[in-house]
């Protein structure tokens, strides 16, 4: 399976050129533990003055296996590119299930990951 993931700007902020984004496909059929990671990449973000911050597209063999509305989409949006989540970062605060189709698109929107802005 091949999914496209556009991620969206939030709202008023800054980014540093350094932010990066990591996107993750996961398993949901997990209810009670660690949702399994499929499919991950991680790369810059693509213009820190856009609406749309980053395109990337997963590649997730083992997907196919999984229906489409037990997958779900992960964003972090790392504002110092620490690698780990931190109060300053955005991550998806809402399920993304990924839509049926060939190769479908999921457009996501990221929160503060500290609760507040």
């Amino acid at each position: 399976m091949r999914i496209t993931v556009d991620i969206v700007r939030p709202p008023g902020i800054q980014l540093a050129p350094s932010a990066v984004c990591r996107v993750q496909l996961r398993d949901a059929t997990y209810v009670d533990d660690t949702s399994p990671v499929l499919a991950e990449t991680v790369i810059p973000v693509a213009d820190i003055a856009s609406e749309i911050l980053a395109t990337v597209t997963l590649d997730a063999p083992d997907a196919d296996r999984i229906s489409p509305s037990n997958l779900n989409i992960w964003v972090h949006l790392d504002i110092c590119a620490s690698a780990r989540v931190t109060e300053d970062d955005f991550v998806t605060t809402q399920a993304y299930t990924v839509p049926g189709g060939v190769h479908p698109t999921v457009r996501v929107e990221v929160n503060p990951a500290g609760g507040k802005r």
